[in-house]
Formats: structure tokens, C-alpha cells, sequence
């Protein structure tokens, strides 16, 4: 009876620091990276051209992580990059250019 207790025991520590290792392991941190980004808003009797540095937020590495595209809701443009939007306007918005200055900003 004693034996099984022990054996019980150790199983449950055992799990618990299974689980914690796999926890530990996770790296579901939030990351910052820099993306200077050359684009235009096409107004409806002119088009204005910025350059503009945005810092960003991402968490999980995908193919379009790094890469700022337009998108729009309800009728509102905007410009999303990692778990960001940027620029929000009811005109159109043009990506002319786009450079990566830093994935990962380690400091933050």
C-alpha cells in the first residue's frame, strides 16, 4: 500500500514537470519589429505620398508576418502589419515600397 502511494506520487511530479517544461518551452511572447513603408492615399482630387517607420507587434512567424499589405472593413482602408493596423481612411491606400529595417527588436 505504501509502495503504490510513492508510485502515485512520483507519477504526479513527474506530469507536473512534464508540464511545465512544455510551458516554459512555448515562446508566445510578443515581438516588435521596424518596417519603413513608402505609400500613397489617393484622394479624390489629389494623391499624397508618405515614408513613414512603423514599429510593430507580431507573435507567431507566418509568410506574410513581416510584409505590410491593404486591407479595409466597413467601408474603412487601412494598412496591416503583424498584428497591427495602420493609416485608417475611407480613400484608397497604395503600397508603393516597403523595407524590412529589423525583424526583432530585442531591447523591448
Amino acid at each position: 500500500m505504501e509502495k503504490e502511494k510513492d508510485n502515485n506520487m512520483k507519477k504526479i511530479v513527474f506530469y507536473i514537470l512534464m508540464s511545465m517544461t512544455l510551458l516554459m518551452s512555448c515562446d508566445i511572447t510578443d515581438k516588435y519589429g521596424k518596417c519603413q513603408i513608402n505609400y500613397s492615399i489617393i484622394y479624390p482630387d489629389t494623391t499624397i505620398t508618405y515614408d513613414s517607420i512603423f514599429k510593430y507587434r507580431w507573435v507567431t512567424e507566418n509568410d506574410y508576418t513581416h510584409t505590410p499589405y491593404t486591407s479595409s472593413y466597413k467601408g474603412s482602408n487601412y494598412i496591416l502589419l503583424g498584428c497591427r493596423e495602420y493609416c485608417h481612411t475611407t480613400c484608397p491606400i497604395r503600397i508603393n515600397s516597403y523595407k524590412t529595417i529589423t525583424k526583432r527588436i530585442e531591447d523591448e
